[in-house]
């Protein structure tokens, strides 16, 4: 309806979706996906900044324990952060030389997830492929999980066995065509009269490597990842 919410309220759910760009333009990170709502970080109203979210900024980006993270500035700051604190990241495309003593990486990324974008995984599994020029699929392999949250949770079918995937790669040579992600039983569908949630059946979907995707064989449950193949998009 249209007083559910007011106009800047709906600027702030934009947000969430929203990459974050200098005033020039840049890209500085990509925005999260769309399934990232129930998880997604709103503080109650004069409630204290979250430590994880002042601390690194405060300590390791300005290394001044005085400063006031509420006057975080972008084009400022953002210089600052890369300077201090750029040995926090694992962002070097650079795998040569992992490459070439035989490593395997598998990376997986849940599609809901409210904190790091999966898109910004995506953006380094293709900075790798162009750093080291080609295709890489017979080293390393990037999992896209539906409906996933952050490491785990979500709607999505959350448990894969990668331990297992990755040891049979390194191991043996097999490569993962496909990961068999599972979800148990349980509540936490659609709202329901006590609260809890609809039930929702057990679920498995196979998790493609990326770019291809889990496509719908036309018959079968839905939930069950046997009625589902992987294909390129």
């Amino acid at each position: 309806a249209p007083d559910c919410l007011t106009p800047a309220q709906v600027e702030n759910a934009r947000s969430a979706w929203a990459s974050v760009k200098t005033k020039s333009g840049a890209l500085v990170y990509p925005g999260r996906s769309p399934g990232l709502e129930s998880g997604w970080r709103i503080p109650a109203p004069g409630a204290p900044l979250n430590p994880l979210f002042a601390d690194s900024p405060r300590y390791v980006g300005r290394q001044d324990p005085n400063w006031d993270p509420m006057t975080f500035d972008l084009e400022t700051d953002l210089g600052l952060a890369l300077k201090n604190a750029g040995f926090v990241e694992a962002s070097d495309p650079d795998l040569a030389k992992f490459k070439a003593r035989g490593g395997k990486l598998l990376l997986y990324h849940g599609w809901a997830d409210p904190g790091p974008a999966p898109e910004n995984t995506i953006n380094y599994y293709d900075a790798v492929n162009k750093k080291l020029s080609g295709k890489h699929d017979d080293w390393m392999r990037l999992f896209l999980m539906p409906g996933v949250g952050h490491c785990g949770g979500g709607v999505g079918p959350d448990q894969a066995d990668f331990l297992g995937a990755i040891e049979r790669w390194r191991e043996k040579g097999e490569a993962p065509a496909q990961i068999i992600a599972t979800r148990p039983a349980g509540r936490g569908g659609p709202p329901s009269p006590d609260g809890f949630g609809a039930p929702r059946p057990a679920m498995s979907r196979p998790l493609c490597p990326h770019p291809q995707v889990a496509r719908y064989k036309g018959s079968g449950s839905t939930d069950d990842a046997a009625n589902f193949s992987c294909v390129a998009p």
